[in-house]
């Protein structure tokens, strides 16, 4: 009964983990969108930065930390795709 629980414990924490490695790549890709598309300026945000502090309160490195992260996965896949 103990391991059944830890079993179910475990999926359930390994379940967050998918899902918020999945919600950081969604986050940077969209941040880069924006970024890159300069989507940012039609709601009258004169920078990426300032969009990024005012709407999400997010700091110009964290923003730039998810957009490196959503970079190096897309790296990644298309290495081991080519393999």
């Amino acid at each position: 009964m103990l391991e059944t629980n830890f079993n179910f414990r475990l999926a359930e924490c390994e379940a967050k983990i998918t899902n918020g490695l999945r919600s950081f790549y969604e986050a940077g890709k969209a941040l880069c969108e924006i970024r890159d598309k300069q989507l940012y300026k039609s709601t009258g945000y004169g920078t990426f930065e300032d969009y990024c502090q005012v709407k999400w309160r997010f700091t110009r490195n964290y923003a730039k930390r998810l957009i490196d992260a959503y970079s190096i996965v897309n790296e990644l896949e298309e290495t081991f795709k080519m393999e």
